[in-house]
């Protein structure tokens, strides 16, 4: 049996985030470019500012890393090899 362990996201930082998005949007603000502001990268910031560190180049890339925080595995627990 695998056991997911859920992401524990600041649900508050992720609504306020989408509220600001929604109100650019609203406003007629908000620039979609490939670059600087992308879904993937409006993603991984509001994931970043809610607790979770992740590094948002590619929609794949976005997904494994969430794929394996959900099973355990962080940035940092590999951080002993670097006390060497």
């Amino acid at each position: 049996m695998i056991t997911i362990q859920p992401l524990d996201v600041n649900y508050n930082t992720i609504n306020h985030y989408s509220k600001w998005l929604n109100s650019l949007e609203g406003a007629g603000k908000l620039v979609y470019s490939l670059e600087l502001s992308s879904c993937v990268t409006h993603t991984s910031l509001a994931l970043n500012m809610s607790g979770i560190f992740n590094v948002g180049i590619h929609p794949y890339l976005l997904h494994a890393q969430m794929y394996l925080w959900g099973n355990g595995i962080r940035p940092w627990s590999f951080s002993y090899f670097y006390n060497r």
